[in-house]
């Protein structure tokens, strides 16, 4: 898991197919997810967790994407670096 994040990411997607906890995912199951990966102990706080990430996540991507190039365009360097860096002061 620490060798990257590539390594980490995969390691965590093993993980959640192992245990049948993807599907929980797909459908944002929260309350099962947390279940599922980390027991019933405290669950119902890290599906609140989770489903507030997951909103802000959403949110964030939602108002980025639509900014993003078309596949396949052609972008200047000044448009990359906003993309990367996000709008200028």
């Amino acid at each position: 898991f620490q060798a990257d994040e590539r390594a980490h990411v995969l390691g965590f997607y093993d993980l959640c197919r192992h245990k049948d906890i993807l599907r929980h995912l797909a459908m944002q199951d929260w309350l099962k997810f947390a279940t599922g990966y980390n027991g019933s102990g405290k669950a119902t706080e890290y599906a609140v967790r989770i489903a507030e990430a997951f909103a802000l996540a959403k949110t964030t991507l939602d108002e980025w994407l639509p900014s993003m190039p078309a596949p396949g365009a052609t972008i200047t360097a000044k448009r990359a670096t906003f993309l990367y860096e996000g709008p200028t002061p």
